[in-house]
């Protein structure tokens, strides 16, 4: 979480994008007392989106990786939900049927770490699964509509990021 330079609370899945803002943001004022911290991201969805009745103060964004948002866009929303949802997002998420069970689910930020569960897994290093693209929305959508749908879901944490969230 830290001020973007728009001025919104920003909570970031991306540790390069969270640090490149921080500085930028210190860069334009040096005495601004800013800085990172952490919030999981079922806090963080929830107080952008507004649910479950919490409201914040100021404005709210939560950015995913810029690079994986470029690449990928909104291509984990069904084309007939784009535009109604393109005020917000996109937050785009990736899996692979052919990585864990009906009870584990790893859904992965970036697709260079499932790629890399597929190896450490024993998966073919030659034979890496085509991700499926999703969008958070949709994923929390269908786990609010269909009882049990995400007790196997299992958000593997940008490896990116690991680090920045233990100092």
């Amino acid at each position: 979480t830290c001020p973007s330079p728009s001025g919104a609370v920003t909570f970031y899945t991306e540790a390069a994008d969270a640090k490149a803002d921080l500085e930028e943001l210190k860069a334009a004022d040096p005495a601004a007392q800013v800085a990172l911290d952490f919030t999981p991201l079922g806090r963080a969805f929830a107080l952008t989106q507004g649910l479950m009745g919490l409201k914040t103060p100021g404005p709210t964004k939560l950015q995913f990786s810029r690079a994986n948002v470029s690449r990928h866009g909104q291509s984990g929303l069904p084309e007939e939900l784009r535009e109604r949802m393109s005020n917000a997002g996109p937050f785009p998420l990736f899996y692979s049927d052919k990585l864990g069970s009906e009870q584990f689910t790893p859904v992965f930020f970036d697709v260079a770490d499932m790629h890399e569960m597929w190896v450490t897994c024993g998966g073919d290093r030659a034979k890496l699964p085509e991700p499926t693209v999703t969008d958070l929305r949709i994923v929390v959508a269908r786990t609010m509509q269909e009882p049990g749908q995400g007790e196997p879901l299992h958000f593997i944490p940008p490896k990116t990021s690991e680090a920045l969230t233990t100092q």
